[in-house]
C-alpha cells in the first residue's frame, strides 16, 4: 500500500518540492554567512541577498524539477514571488500568535508554523504558479 502512496504524481511533486526546499535553504544559508563572514556584507544586505538567491534557484528547480513545467515563459515568477510573500507574512503572524498568545515555547510554535507554510507553498506554486494538473 506505501508503494502505491508513494507512486502517486502528487505525493512525487511534494518529495521533490521538499528537496528543492532543503536545497534553497542550505544555499540560502552558505550565501548569508559567506557574505556576512568572509566579505563583511552587513547582516541585513547578506539575508536580503541570500533570500533573493534562494527563491531564485527554488523558482527554477521547482518549476523544472518539482512541477515539470517545461514552459519558457516566466509569467509564473510573480504568482510564485506573491506566493511566498503571502507564506512568510502569514506564518509570521501565526507564530506571534502561538507564542504570545498561546503560550507555546518558541522552539515548538514554528513546528505547525513551518508545516502551514510548506503546505501553502506547495499547493500554491502547483496550482497557481506552475498550474500543475498531476494529482
Amino acid at each position: 500500500m506505501l508503494k502505491e502512496i508513494l507512486k502517486r504524481d502528487i505525493v512525487k511533486q511534494f518529495l521533490r518540492f521538499c528537496l528543492v526546499g532543503v536545497e534553497s535553504t542550505i544555499l540560502t544559508y552558505i550565501i548569508y554567512t559567506s557574505l556576512f563572514n568572509f566579505l563583511f556584507f552587513n547582516y541585513m544586505h547578506s539575508y536580503i541577498i541570500s533570500v533573493v538567491v534562494g527563491i531564485f534557484f527554488g523558482f527554477y528547480f521547482n518549476k523544472y524539477f518539482s512541477f515539470e513545467n517545461k514552459e519558457k515563459v516566466y509569467s509564473p515568477f510573480f504568482v510564485y514571488l506573491m506566493i511566498y510573500v503571502f507564506s512568510l507574512s502569514s506564518g509570521g503572524f501565526l507564530l506571534k500568535f502561538f507564542i504570545e498568545s498561546g503560550d507555546l515555547n518558541p522552539i515548538l510554535a514554528i513546528i505547525p508554523v513551518l508545516a502551514f507554510t510548506t503546505m501553502v507553498n506547495f499547493f500554491g506554486t502547483k496550482i497557481f504558479a506552475f498550474k500543475n494538473k498531476k494529482w
